[in-house]
């Protein structure tokens, strides 16, 4: 592999090592970006809480990857008093990011 900054040929299993040793790491979790931004403009992505509205259904539910495709997993339908769990798909100019899992997972608790 060349490196550009340095000018040289950098050995490919040396940074296959470090590459391991980061993607192995208990100390990150990453998030996939769906391709798609919310109604403010905001980049979605896997883990993002957000508050939802797909045809009669509103609510706030988490952004997951589900059967080959990225939707809203919901536990709650506001205005309807109807209370399950749910997936629906995003539609982006009726989804509104107010958070994620990692942040703030107090979000799904209060819904």
């Amino acid at each position: 592999m060349w490196d550009i900054k340095y000018q040289q040929f950098v050995d490919v299993e040396i940074i296959q090592s470090k590459l391991n040793d980061f993607f192995e790491s208990k100390s990150y979790i990453f998030q996939q970006f769906v391709g798609l931004k919310d109604k403010n403009g905001k980049d979605i992505y896997e883990g993002d809480i957000v508050d939802f509205i797909t045809g009669l259904k509103m609510g706030i539910g988490t952004v997951i990857y589900h059967q080959a495709q990225f939707c809203i997993e919901y536990t709650l339908i506001k205005g309807i008093g109807e209370k399950g769990q749910d997936k629906t798909f995003i539609v982006p100019s009726q989804t509104e990011i107010i958070g994620n899992i990692f942040a703030n997972p107090e979000l799904l608790k209060n819904a």
